[in-house]
């Protein structure tokens, strides 16, 4: 779900700012138009007209800004590209964008669409960027932030507010506001609020967001904000905007209806509904436009809100109303999102842009190529150290790295302890990654669910040839070098306990997610090197987390282990599914034995664990394939006590 996320990350930009002394390159011959017959299909005036539109959608090259503007037909090319140079190898990319007030600048959050998994990575770990709308110059932001559909927020000026939390599983946390002079890239201030901030957005009046279900007006000196409720914000949202005179747009949802509602200083009115997910409200020079089914939505008494029918799905809307983006997306994710396409990195860079006129209802396609039609030099934001050094009166740059020192000088090495400590970076898990002769089959969740079967009843015994998939290995049966164990007390592992585990542990992939069903890669690892798969870390071999494939094996996988895997063995965990559930079935079982031999006085804790085994089997199975859905990739291990019933003295299964 997250790749899809990648190809629909689109929201409007703003048209470039007319008094910029560097003018944008104009489109040529080569630039594809979306109208051929602009005069025709896009109305009278086209060509004098300042309305213009920038999107986003990722792929495996970067989040990618297209920019079009009606004067020249909205001819559509890549303005910017955001990505990491460092993380080229992470697969597709996703991120939001939005457009300032003044609609000279576009400001942007983007990070792997992988990323949208992890917990940390999603509230404070994606990266953020201002981009200069008349040459494209991109301006990186030093704060890691959140991937959220809400930020950044842009408002009625050239501020820009980007938001990180520290929220968890367990606590809302606080929220830090970043706020960006988006002109000059610069961070004017960095203020936190306790609890879980959302759509923070400057208006007229004002810094807005939402809080504990209510509109509040942002203000603060110094490193802290104060949050003052303004109204309670009326459902479940699913956009703001900032519109004239300070007013406030939302978009919620009640029952099957999409309601828009306005916020007048006082309270909120209700404006009119359609049917749920059949408008999108989003923000377009001097104020806001609802579109899509908005024939029971009453724009008369809102000053600012514009409405347009669309009947067709829309991704955004132009700065002056006059297009809207029914679909933008890479062509290399139609091997994922649809029946055609490659799922490789073929159609990487060529983008499939789709609207419609609303002055004329004329629709149109054009595809793009990002690097052929790019009419300026590759715009990616340079990585030096000093990119991150932070600025402001308040700032200090951040420790990092381990070394105790700040994160430029990490970065570049000066004045960081970085030589004579290579072996505390060696990793010391046994086998290691990028070995030709270590490739891990990705199986299907039907092999996957045929393995467990067979194993719980000691039947998992396919025999594995010597080279079995070009291992070099000698000949095997899973259950020949992990045999079935024995529960004390007697009694089977249910069959339904064990893919609840596989999927939480790993989201029932042996190799690398970059691999599909049939094809081999690295081994599934949470952490190769130890350094929480960070970029601003070294490797530590103290935190390196050896826990391989499928079921996350750990025992005997690392070179501090005083006992180790045989090469055999550790290689069948390696890269065989089936050797990998059989020994997760083994650390599984020994769990239980443990705590069954624990003495008399955990019968009960222990009657307690064998009833959920039993009897909730398969409500645990439906509530990790529920997060495997939901959240896909996971690879921590389960929070034990996050289980309602479990008693917190039992040990974690650690497998």
């Amino acid at each position: 779900m997250s790749v899809v996320a990648a190809s629909a990350t689109m929201v409007p930009l703003a048209s470039p700012d007319p008094t910029a002394q560097t003018a944008p390159a104009a489109a040529d011959a080569t630039t594809p138009r979306l109208f051929s017959a602009p005069s025709r299909e896009l109305g009278s005036g086209y060509a004098s007209s300042p309305d213009a539109i920038v999107q986003a959608t990722g792929d495996a090259e970067g989040l990618h800004i297209l920019s079009a503007r009606e004067s020249d037909g909205f001819s559509v090319y890549e303005i910017a590209r955001l990505n990491r140079k460092e993380l080229s190898d992470v697969g597709p990319w996703t991120g939001y964008v939005c457009t300032t007030g003044s609609g000279n600048c576009a400001a942007a959050v983007y990070a792997p669409s992988a990323w949208s998994n992890e917990p940390g990575a999603y509230e404070n770990g994606a990266f953020a960027a201002v981009i200069r709308l008349s040459d494209g110059k991109v301006t990186e932001v030093p704060d890691r932030v959140q991937l959220a559909y809400y930020t950044p927020g842009c408002g009625t000026g050239d501020e820009v507010a980007f938001t990180s939390s520290s929220a968890t599983d367990r606590s809302a946390g606080s929220t830090t506001v970043i706020s960006v002079e988006a002109a000059t890239g610069s961070v004017s201030s960095r203020r936190t609020v306790n609890g879980y901030l959302t759509h923070v957005t400057p208006t007229q009046k004002g810094t807005v967001g939402v809080l504990g279900g209510n509109l509040v007006d942002l203000t603060g000196n110094g490193k802290k904000l104060s949050a003052r409720k303004l109204a309670a914000v009326p459902g479940p949202m699913f956009a703001l905007t900032a519109s004239k005179n300070g007013t406030v747009d939302v978009g919620t949802v009640d029952g099957q209806s999409s309601v828009i509602s306005r916020f007048d200083g006082k309270d909120f009115t209700e404006l009119g509904r359609a049917p749920k997910g059949n408008v999108k409200l989003l923000p377009v020079a001097d104020g806001d436009a609802v579109v899509g089914d908005v024939k029971g939505i009453d724009t008369s008494k809102a000053p600012g809100l514009t409405k347009h029918m669309v009947d067709d799905h829309v991704v955004g809307i132009s700065r002056q109303g006059h297009l809207v983006t029914n679909s933008v997306f890479s062509e290399q994710m139609k091997g994922i999102t649809t029946a055609i396409g490659s799922p490789s990195n073929e159609g990487v860079g060529l983008l499939t842009v789709k609207a419609t006129a609303l002055k004329t209802g004329s629709k149109a396609t054009t595809l793009v190529d990002s690097d052929r039609e790019r009419p300026k030099p590759n715009s990616s934001p340079s990585m030096d150290p000093a990119a991150f050094a932070a600025e402001g009166p308040d700032d200090t740059d951040p420790l990092t790295c381990g070394e105790g020192g700040p994160e430029s000088q990490c970065l570049s090495g000066s004045g960081a302890a970085v030589h004579g400590r290579i072996a505390e970076r060696e990793i010391p898990c046994i086998v290691k990654r990028n070995d030709p002769k270590r490739q891990a089959l990705q199986p299907s969740a039907n092999m996957v669910e045929w393995a467990v079967d067979q194993a719980v009843h000691g039947e998992l015994t396919v025999s594995r040839p010597a080279d079995w998939h070009d291992t070099g290995l000698g000949a095997y049966t899973p259950q020949g070098l992990f045999p079935k164990p024995s529960l004390t007390g007697g009694g089977e592992i249910p069959a339904q306990v064990m893919p609840g585990v596989l999927a939480q542990e790993s989201n029932f992939k042996q190799a690398s997610w970059h691999s599909v069903n049939g094809d081999s890669g690295n081994v599934t690892k949470s952490d190769w090197y130890g350094n929480a798969n960070g970029i601003h870390d070294y490797p530590s071999r103290a935190g390196a987390d050896c826990g391989y494939g499928i079921a996350q094996v750990t025992t005997g996988r690392s070179e501090k282990d005083t006992q180790q895997l045989d090469t055999l063995r550790a290689g069948a965990v390696t890269t065989d599914y089936a050797a990998n559930i059989a020994a997760g079935l083994s650390i599984l079982a020994e769990k239980w034995n443990q705590l069954k031999g624990a003495g008399h006085e955990h019968q009960q804790r222990q009657r307690g664990l064998h009833r959920e085994l039993v009897h909730g089997a398969v409500g645990l199975q439906l509530r990790c394939l529920h997060l495997r859905l939901r959240r896909p990739g996971l690879l921590q291990q389960p929070d034990q006590a996050a289980i309602p019933g479990r008693p917190a003295a039992v040990p974690a299964l650690q497998l």
